[in-house]
């Protein structure tokens, strides 16, 4: 059986062009949300990771929807509360920024969540 190799993460610099770190983004963040899902099923642990992308885009992964909404009760006391007119202009760029399935998954599950919040604390 062969050695495996292992690629280098830069530790000086970001990459410089802009097309390379998308992808390197993307791939990490697919191998970083995997390892968490394999951690939760092997090992019954809960987890939350929220990355944001090198353009600001939030993306979560939530080993159960319960951890969301503990993540969520963490720091809701931390985000000001916003009126009906911000909330619908949240709504309409997050949707506008969703490229993939996943982040249309992650915008709902992220909506229930809040939506869920608000009627607890109303």
């Amino acid at each position: 059986m062969g050695k495996r190799w292992r690629t280098e993460i830069a530790k000086i610099a970001k990459i410089a062009d802009p097309a390379a770190r998308l992808v390197t983004y993307s791939k990490r963040r697919k191998g970083l949300f995997k390892k968490a899902s394999e951690l939760c099923r092997l090992c019954g642990a809960r987890a939350a990771i929220i990355v944001f992308s090198p353009a600001g885009k939030p993306c979560s992964f939530f080993s159960d929807p319960s951890v969301a909404d503990d993540v969520i009760a963490d720091h809701v006391d931390a985000v000001p509360p916003m009126g009906l007119t911000e909330w619908a202009e949240w709504i309409e760029k997050e949707w506008d920024s969703c490229e993939a399935e996943e982040d249309v998954e992650s915008l709902i599950s992220k909506y229930d969540a809040v939506r869920d919040l608000v009627g607890e604390k109303l």
